[in-house]
């Protein structure tokens, strides 16, 4: 340096290095209680630690930041941990106690959708026989026009191979 003094390490890359692992490490705390994002915090606190000791490694580490990080982290790695393995079989096994709602046995459910298939049977056969009749009149409409046209009710099953699949005009 022109002034002869010595040069000094930079002090930012090492402060915002263990500014991002106090972020982290927060982030990971947040997310660690709760049994869907516990997987998350695990993650994102190992990192979070990672970060913290890198940042410390370094001579010019802000340690007011950097420990506190590797605190949060290492915690929050150790609740997420704890709440994975206090809920991991939650979700698949039977629960104690009496069920909130009770499902219908397979006679119960039977006799639901009988009753709710002759309190609609009236309605089902009036709808089926007016598509019928719509069918009807549409098949009766495309019939007319392709005899018109080739001689049959409907055009022949190669007729796109014919022409190539789209409207040739040469």
């Amino acid at each position: 340096m022109p002034d002869g003094t010595p040069p000094q390490p930079p002090t930012a890359s090492g402060g915002r290095l263990a500014g991002w692992s106090l972020g982290l490490a927060a982030a990971a705390a947040l997310a660690s209680w709760n049994p869907f994002a516990a997987p998350l915090g695990l993650l994102v606190g190992l990192s979070a630690a990672a970060l913290a000791v890198a940042a410390l490694r370094r001579p010019a580490a802000r340690r007011a930041l950097a420990v506190p990080a590797l605190v949060l982290g290492v915690g929050a790695v150790v609740a997420s941990g704890a709440v994975l393995l206090l809920t991991a079989g939650a979700v698949t096994t039977e629960l104690p106690g009496e069920p909130v709602v009770r499902g219908r046995s397979d006679a119960e459910a039977a006799a639901l959708l009988d009753r709710a298939a002759k309190e609609t049977e009236v309605s089902r056969r009036r709808a089926r026989r007016e598509l019928e009749l719509e069918t009807g009149r549409a098949g009766a409409a495309a019939g007319a026009a392709g005899t018109a046209k080739d001689g049959a009710g409907l055009p022949p099953a190669d007729a796109g191979a014919r022409t190539g699949g789209a409207d040739e005009t040469e």
